[in-house]
């Protein structure tokens, strides 16, 4: 099974602790690849960081990733300004 790590990763937390595929409780989509999509916020205060998995066969897009996690998670939205690496396959 392939993973990409780039636009979308996995990290290890700040606390130096092991985070991996089986820690995602929220996916997306169904396929053979997977990839989780981490996003960490830091105001200084209460650090917190929230991770969604994405799944999918053939190639997709970081703007598909985006997509499908959306349609998953309400809590989550976007706001896109054109083109840039959103655009490009991976696969």
């Amino acid at each position: 099974m392939k993973t990409l790590l780039g636009l979308a990763f996995l990290a290890i937390t700040a606390s130096i602790n092991a985070f991996g595929f089986s820690d995602i409780t929220t996916w997306a989509g169904s396929g053979s690849k997977q990839v989780g999509f981490v996003v960490d916020w830091n105001d200084g205060i209460n650090p917190q960081s929230l991770a969604w998995g994405f799944r999918w066969d053939g190639n997709a897009t970081g703007l598909d990733l985006l997509n499908a996690i959306i349609s998953v998670d309400p809590k989550l939205s976007r706001t896109l300004g054109g083109g840039g690496p959103l655009t490009r396959r991976f696969g």
